[in-house]
């Protein structure tokens, strides 16, 4: 989904977009916390409210509406993306910040944050504060600078990334089959350096949103991955991984190291774990090409087999069926021996 952006725009510009449906409560309370920013930047700063509500609460419609730089769409159309989506057509200014009713903005310095920004650069992203549910304390910070790509989760939130306007117009908008992590799916068409990093707190962002689900948001990140065709590797015309070399070895590793591997076949033999006191190294058989070399290579693979006792511990009389399944659960994810256990607990 691509758009054409009309006019021009000033490179020293924001929108703030906010999506809001059926919560006029926390609208109100990011409207607040905003105005100070609309006020003292006239001329370079624009609210874009996008109200998918179902029940209208037209005495805050006025309020907010009639306030200057502030533009208030109504859409009856579902979605989150959808509504950013929206709001990205409406908007009139260069960079864009997307924020959710209830959210806040910290750093009242925005345009400092995206002055001089290099035209390479299409996402410029700070730390977030997230608080629980209560509004009282910070429970963690989210947004860290990007080490490989590409990244296997959303490494920032939405909140404090700056998304240059443009860049929605060559890689195209938000999708809208994506309900939770289409953030993180835009994401994977850019590249590394078109993504910076600063070390500030833009934001500051409450749990219990739609996102906060995060079992419903992990799969949609295996699928942006999967259709962004990550971690796959095309043969050539001979079935063969492109990058084997002839003393099979991956040519990547070869020139630039084990950094620039995929997640793929990083793990492929070149990682050692260390466990107990043995030093173990892995495996990983989603490669197809290391699949081959071990099915066909009668030395590929030694097994070594011994017996271990494990000494038994008395049964807890006081444990709760609950306790028991964490206990379980526990065990077995301490049993696979992976460097990513993260991936485990999703499986």
């Amino acid at each position: 989904m691509q758009f054409v952006i009309a006019g021009d725009i000033d490179m020293t510009t924001l929108s703030i977009i906010t999506i809001t449906k059926d919560n006029y409560d926390d609208l109100k309370f990011t409207f607040e916390s905003l105005k100070k920013i609309i006020d003292s930047n006239t001329n370079t700063v624009e609210w874009v409210v996008v109200d998918g509500s179902k029940n209208k609460d037209n005495a805050t419609i006025e309020t907010i509406s009639s306030t200057e730089n502030v533009k208030y769409l109504i859409e009856a159309k579902p979605g989150i993306s959808h509504a950013f989506n929206v709001g990205i057509q409406n908007s009139t200014k260069s960079w864009l910040l997307f924020i959710n009713a209830g959210d806040t903005l910290i750093n009242r310095d925005l345009l400092k944050v995206i002055a001089d920004v290099d035209e390479s650069i299409a996402i410029v992203y700070g730390i977030s504060e997230i608080f629980d549910t209560e509004r009282r304390r910070v429970v963690a910070h989210q947004g860290t600078k990007i080490k490989h790509w590409p990244p296997m989760r959303m490494p920032f939130n939405h909140q404090s990334a700056f998304y240059r306007k443009s860049s929605f117009s060559s890689y195209g908008l938000f999708r809208t089959d994506y309900k939770l992590a289409m953030d993180y799916e835009h994401l994977l068409r850019l590249k590394l350096n078109q993504i910076k990093f600063i070390n500030i707190v833009i934001s500051r962002f409450y749990l219990g949103g739609a996102s906060s689900n995060i079992i419903a948001v992990y799969r949609e990140w295996s699928s942006a991955l999967q259709e962004n065709n990550y971690s796959k590797i095309k043969f050539n015309d001979h079935g063969i991984c492109p990058f084997l070399s002839e003393t099979k070895l991956c040519k990547i590793y070869q020139h630039l190291g084990e950094k620039a591997l995929s997640r793929t076949c990083k793990t492929y033999p070149r990682i050692e774990n260390n466990f107990r006191n043995e030093v173990h190294r892995s495996l990983s058989m989603s490669c197809p090409e290391v699949a081959k070399l071990v099915l066909f290579d009668p030395d590929a693979l030694r097994y070594h087999e011994e017996q271990h006792l494990v000494a038994s511990y008395p049964e807890l009389k006081d444990r709760s069926l609950e306790n028991k399944m964490i206990n379980v659960f526990c065990c077995s994810l301490l049993q696979i021996q992976t460097p990513y256990i993260e991936d485990n607990l999703y499986a």
